[in-house]
């Protein structure tokens, strides 16, 4: 259903509606809902309904009269007109909402020439409805269009009324007193002007919890909803502002209500547009924004929501579809500014959606965007691009003269591109324009399906006018696809040095995939490459070879050599790389190095008919690096690649011979002896003190307790690390607690020396009652003995009976502290390990060790070999 002078349309005008359908249209019954006030009996049946009566009914017509008198009523009420058509012999219905019309008088002669509006009121919340009045003047006085966005660009309404009731404003700046300013622009036939008006918009009183925020935004929806008034675009206006909201709070504790909340708001406005279906590119775009709000935090996105999101995207598209199927013609810019946040929002859900439902939501979505981007598109103009997130749209229409040799791309890293070639006659009509439509997806839009595709999916399509796909398949010159892989890591190549006929060690981790190895010598010189499996190859025996460079072709090809698994012969696992250098008749060997990069590669397409991905027709370029895939295919359609950069594998067999090119390499030979040397020097050092710390390892029962005291108390007595730390004084304890204090006990033990530098003693002490609640203790010696001072590190008393600590804050953070670093850092606790710990010095030596040649091992798999080796570094990472 569709209005032929809503636009336009004045107080003292006839408002004429028509309804379309695909087919015949059947026999329709059209009535409006009356805009007054209800009264009698029958009031309070409609309010509970939330419907007024039928009036103006009319039967079998696909053309509608809404008088002016209702128009008038709804201008006195502010009230929009609501206008339904239901089949009269099968189910179904249209609905339509004609918006307040805009008044009909004589324009004053004092009118001011350019437009002036005022806002109230002058503050409120973001769930309070304003107003915005702008004065009827000469400049309108052939009618006018106005817009209303806030300063930072965010659509809020476009209508051709000077009056807008009711309107909801986002959320003002915090730092500039929740100011929101509207910029209005107003636009006649010939020239446009603004005007801008100033509100004060804080967040709502119902906002300091997720619960009485969501009761407010209810009792919204549905005050707006009695008054008739409630639309896609009010609902998209409120809850913009709500989504901002719940975006900006960082409070985990209410993320799984405020999840609810943007679902149920979802399902709101689903049901919303059910009825009220959006019918200008605005309003669209104002209910795609609130969609695109909602979906930003994935972690906040239900399974339930990203259904409702994706099926609210579906719906939108399909409105845009058919406002720009419509119009005679429709600009590119309002579409694009209409589908971005469609675009936005399907970005935000396949971000987190692996959902089969959801993707084919997504990707219906995005065709039907397509086709309004392509609705009314001028012949060979400017592409039209959405790029956001995780998805980029390029639409164009071109002749089919300049269909040779295109190149397809956004122009955005991380975006797939085509280069098509010269298509055979017969694909595309010399007489017809073609529809381009290509679409890159930086996550696998299929991932509900269990393939290993990694980097970015692109699709490319030809359409006919009309919508129709031109099928291109079976092509003799292939079409390029460039599918940036995202995940970029450390880049790794091994140098391979060809005076002794170095081996590489290639582990490929499918049969299926592509291997595609880059060299690059340090020298102009040719060279033959042998492929073995699980053997070495040599000039005999090989599952393939090949001389580098490669001859009759382009730079970028001669120095890679790209095996198919049909070139492999050979299945996954272990392959052996053997580069041999040319040489002149005479010459044993040549000082020079090959750079090598194994890359594994796959390049597959979509197949619709088995929803499964597939490498017919489709193959890895020479192109391929570790940034992207080249992928050469004879057919168009969806198109992934799963990618993996193999590290370099160390043959552990041949090890020895590194050890005979010595006189070579004696840096690392030399440097690795070191290491193991040091490491059995430690190892002896740490033997000696573990046999020393067992010896310290007893709890000392005090000889000065009482035997019959049952009560228990166990002492634990650091001495700290620093110089002259230890004591040979006697020492005594006294525990102070809330019923009482102890006797004092001598902490001393014949068996062992106790107040060691570094030492942990253990005492038990008893007394006959509890103490309570401990509080504190009293601790001194008596300066005997040839160094008396003591340096104590901490005390822990701990009650054995109710198993408490004598524990402050700072104590405790200081004991967690010292802990954690002394008995659990691997490196320092070699030296500090605590004498109790089960973990021995030995064992945190040989793990030290460990982890340093597996530092090393790591560097020499993804960092490469020098190739002077008198430069040989070493980072530890």
């Amino acid at each position: 259903m569709y209005c032929d002078n809503c636009d336009s349309l004045k107080v003292n005008d006839n408002a004429k509606l028509s309804l379309s359908c695909d087919t015949t249209c059947p026999d329709v019954v059209w009535y409006i809902e009356a805009p007054n006030p209800l009264t009698g009996d029958l009031n309070e049946c409609y309010t509970k309904a939330r419907r007024s009566p039928p009036i103006e009914k009319q039967h079998g017509n696909t053309e509608y009269t809404v008088p002016s008198q209702h128009l008038k009523d709804s201008r006195s009420m502010l009230r929009n007109i609501i206008v339904i058509a239901y089949g009269e012999d099968i189910p179904g219905f249209a609905k339509y909402i004609i918006p307040i019309p805009g008044p009909d008088t004589a324009v004053p002669a004092d009118a001011p020439a350019v437009p002036t509006c005022t806002i109230s009121p002058h503050s409120g919340t973001v769930l309070d409805p304003f107003e915005i009045t702008c004065e009827s003047m000469s400049f309108c006085s052939t009618g006018c269009l106005y817009c209303f966005r806030t300063d930072t660009g965010k659509l809020l309404h476009c209508s051709y009324t000077n009056v807008v009731k009711p309107i909801f404003l986002p959320l003002g700046d915090e730092k500039n007193n929740h100011i929101v300013s509207v910029v209005v622009t107003v636009k006649n036939k010939h020239k446009t002007a603004t005007s801008t008006v100033v509100t004060q918009v804080r967040k709502s009183n119902f906002s300091t919890s997720i619960p009485s925020l969501q009761s407010a935004v209810e009792d919204t929806v549905d005050q707006l909803e009695l008054q008739g008034l409630l639309s896609g675009e009010a609902l998209g206006q409120i809850f913009t502002s709500v989504s901002d909201m719940l975006n900006s709070e960082v409070d985990q504790d209410q993320k799984d209500a405020k999840a609810k909340l943007r679902e149920q708001m979802l399902i709101k406005m689903t049901a919303v547009l059910q009825n009220c279906p959006s019918n200008t590119t605005q309003e669209v775009q104002v209910t795609a924004e609130a969609v695109a709000g909602l979906t930003q935090l994935s972690d906040e996105l239900s399974p339930a929501a990203q259904e409702e999101a994706g099926s609210l995207l579906v719906n939108l598209s399909s409105y845009l579809r058919t406002i720009t199927n419509k119009l005679l013609e429709s600009g590119d810019e309002d579409v694009v500014q209409a589908a971005t946040p469609i675009v936005e929002a399907a970005s935000n859900i396949l971000n987190v959606s692996s959902n089969k439902k959801v993707s084919d939501f997504l990707l219906a979505g995005i065709n039907n965007l397509q086709c309004a981007l392509l609705n009314n598109k001028k012949l060979n103009a400017e592409p039209a691009v959405i790029d956001s997130g995780q998805i980029s749209v390029y639409v164009n229409r071109i002749s089919s003269e300049d269909m040779q040799m295109q190149n397809i791309n956004v122009q955005k890293k991380g975006s797939s591109s085509f280069s098509v070639p010269t298509l055979p006659p017969g694909i595309v009509s010399p007489e017809e324009p073609v529809d381009i439509r290509m679409m890159s997806f930086e996550k696998n839009p299929y991932a509900w399906k269990d393939e290993n595709i990694t980097g970015t999916v692109a699709s490319l399509s030809f359409t006919r006018m009309d919508g129709t796909v031109i099928p291109v398949e079976n092509l003799l010159q292939e079409i390029e696809i460039l599918l940036p892989r995202l995940d970029v890591g450390l880049q790794n190549s091994t140098v391979l040095d060809l005076a002794n006929f170095s081996t590489l060690m290639i582990d490929i981790p499918s049969a299926e995939v592509t291997l595609v190895l880059k060299m690059e010598p340090s020298e102009d010189i040719s060279f033959m490459v042998f492929l073995g499996y699980k053997v070495y190859p040599n000039n005999n025996s090989y599952v393939a070879k090949t001389r580098l460079p490669l001859e009759n072709t382009n730079k970028e090809e001669k120095l890679t050599w790209v095996l198919s698994p049909k070139d492999r012969k050979g299945g996954a696992g272990v392959h052996y790389l053997l580069v041999k250098p040319i040489v002149k008749p005479g010459v044993k060997s040549v000082n020079a190095t090959v750079a090598v990069t194994s890359i594994a590669a796959q390049c597959k397409y979509w197949n619709e008919t088995r929803s499964s991905w597939s490498e017919d027709g489709c193959r890895v370029g020479p192109l391929t690096t570790p940034l992207v895939t080249q992928c050469l295919c004879n057919h168009l359609t969806f198109f992934g690649s799963s990618f993996f950069v193999m590290p370099n594998l160390v043959d552990v067999s041949r090890t020895a011979e590194l050890f005979a090119t010595f006189a070579n390499n004696p840096v690392v030979v030399c440097f690795v002896g070191c290491i193991f040397a040091a490491y059995l020097l430690v190892v002896v050092w740490a033997r000696r003190k573990d046999l020393l710390d067992s010896t310290k390892v007893k709890i000392t029962v005090l000889k000065d307790n009482d035997p019959l005291a049952e009560y228990r108390y166990m002492l634990t007595i650091s001495t700290g690390h620093r110089h002259g730390a230890s004591t040979t004084s006697q020492v005594t304890i006294t525990l102070l607690g809330t019923e009482g204090e102890s006797e004092p006990h001598h902490l001393a033990d014949p068996g062992k020396p106790v107040f060691e530098r570094g030492g942990m003693d253990l005492f038990l002490l008893t007394t006959h009652f509890s103490l309570g609640d401990l509080q504190s203790i009293r601790l001194w010696h008596d300066n005997s003995g040839d160094h008396p001072a003591w340096y104590v590190n901490k005390v822990t008393v701990q009650d054995l009976e109710t198993e408490s600590d004598l524990k402050r804050f700072s104590n405790l953070f200081f004991m967690k502290t010292a802990k954690d670093f002394q008995d659990g850092h691997i490196w320092f606790s070699v030296i500090s390990r605590p004498p109790c710990s089960t973990f021995t010095r030995v064992q945190r030596v040989s793990c030290c060790f460990s982890l340093l040649l597996c530092t090393m091992l790591t560097s020499i798999m993804f960092w490469g070999i020098p190739t002077d080796p008198s430069e040989q570094t070493m980072d530890l990472v």
